[in-house]
C-alpha cells in the first residue's frame, strides 16, 4: 500500500510540475477509446455482414426460404 502512496504522489508532483502531460494522458485516452471503437464497429460489420440468404456446399448454392 505504501508503495502505491508514493506512486500516485509522485504522478501528481508531476502533473502539477508539467501540466502539459494531462492533455497527452486525455489524448492518449480518447486515442484509445476510439481504437475500440473501431475494433469493435469492425468485427460487429463483419458479422453482419456475413449473413447470407443461402448456404455454400460445393460448387451448389442451396438457397434459404423466407420466414
Amino acid at each position: 500500500m505504501q508503495n502505491i502512496s508514493i506512486i500516485l504522489v509522485i504522478f501528481w508532483v508531476v502533473v502539477i510540475a508539467f501540466p502539459a502531460i494531462i492533455a497527452y494522458l486525455i489524448g492518449g485516452l480518447l486515442v484509445f477509446i476510439g481504437i475500440n471503437i473501431f475494433m469493435f464497429g469492425k468485427q460487429f460489420w463483419e458479422k453482419w455482414a456475413s449473413k447470407k440468404d443461402y448456404v455454400k456446399f460445393g460448387d451448389y448454392k442451396i438457397f434459404r426460404g423466407k420466414k
